[in-house]
């Protein structure tokens, strides 16, 4: 299923109950808050590890290879999933964005709450839980106030936590510039194009990119692809070659080849290791 037929938002309650159980998902295109109740675990986003604990709050960004593993039982938090469009319509204020989306080197994905300030942002989670099943008149509408009320109360709590930002005409380019690359990443896709889409030069846009989002224009594309072509070899049958055509790759050597690059095993041995037969 292409990322946009998913829901732009959910949110839940969850509960484990089986220490060391490990949570990696495939083809993770959303943005993940996380708020831990109850428990304890580790967690692993990119090249960083955090203990969490009561009071957690994490933030994972949509592309973020990341996988958590139960310490101690009860695990109980509240997971909220948003798309990029989702994030973009609920919050207006760049600010409280760039916690989402900017990922300067001393970023850390995790806030630890206090009881008191545990006890302001548990109700908001509680509502979002409720409201994100979208069966009640204007659901997402309120989903989204209900955002934008968490993060300005997160602000107030702990400003240190959001990114700063300098400049906000490039910043706002390179979200364009996102929102563009993920409608199109699956043809053939240029620098040059999408500077076009978003107003400024390929120069700007390519410093910009790298300052904003922590990675090259290119290495944020190839992300794009192979994260799709994670999600589509394990709930597909579609052939390796097929998949590479989907995911913007008309050369299957081509497409093999970057995939064992960045996975370091080849697309039929990760469809294979995940129960999926060829």
């Amino acid at each position: 299923m292409p990322c946009s037929d998913r829901p732009p938002f959910a949110c839940r309650y969850e509960t484990d109950a089986v220490p060391l159980q490990i949570h990696e998902p495939v083809g993770h295109f959303e943005y993940t808050v996380l708020l831990v109740l109850a428990g304890g675990a580790d967690a692993a986003i990119t090249h960083r590890t955090y203990r969490l604990r009561r009071g957690s709050l994490l933030f994972i960004g949509r592309l973020e290879s990341h996988a958590i593993r139960i310490q101690t039982t009860p695990y109980e938090r509240y997971v909220a999933r948003l798309s990029l469009d989702m994030l973009l319509k609920s919050v207006p204020d760049t600010p409280l964005l760039s916690i989402f989306i900017r990922r300067p080197e001393d970023f850390r994905h995790l806030i630890q709450l206090d009881e008191p300030e545990l006890e302001r942002i548990l109700p908001v989670f509680s509502r979002l839980a409720q409201e994100s099943p979208g069966q009640a008149p204007f659901a997402l509408s309120r989903c989204s106030s209900l955002l934008n009320l968490f993060l300005i109360e997160l602000y107030r709590m702990a400003p240190q936590a959001f990114p700063s930002w300098s400049n906000c005409t490039t910043q706002t380019a390179v979200v364009a510039a996102q929102q563009y690359m993920t409608r199109n990443f699956r043809r053939p896709l240029t620098l040059e194009e999408v500077a076009e889409h978003a107003f400024v030069s390929r120069h700007t846009l390519s410093l910009a990119f790298r300052q904003n989002v922590g990675m090259t224009y290119k290495d944020y594309l190839i992300l794009l692809r192979i994260t799709e072509a994670k999600r589509l070899l394990v709930t597909t049958d579609a052939p390796v070659s097929k998949i590479g055509e989907l995911v913007g790759y008309s050369n299957v050597n081509n497409f093999i080849k970057i995939f064992r690059e960045r996975m370091h095993t080849t697309p039929l041995q990760y469809r294979l290791a995940r129960g999926r037969p060829e």
